[in-house]
């Protein structure tokens, strides 16, 4: 067996296994179940982003162009040595 297939497997028993007698109403509410988590957990990802955001964007910026510049060198050195 491969990994992939063990994978997809899973998922599917997950959501919906017609041979362990769950029907098709139980994988709609397992939907809707992660559906609501994620959506919560994304309205409070992006409140506190939204509200620390402001007080890290400085940093941030100057953090992101480091790490820019940084990539950018690595793939200059690489190329030439």
């Amino acid at each position: 067996k491969s990994f992939l297939k063990e994978k997809r497997l899973n998922v599917n028993i997950g959501i919906y296994n017609p041979s362990s007698g769950m029907d098709a109403v139980n994988a709609a509410m397992t939907s809707l179940i992660i559906a609501s988590v994620t959506f919560a957990l994304y309205v409070a990802g992006f409140g506190i982003g939204k509200r620390f955001g402001a007080g890290f964007a400085n940093g941030a910026t100057v953090t992101g162009g480091l790490i820019m510049i940084a990539i950018g060198a690595e793939a200059l050195f690489g190329v030439l040595i």
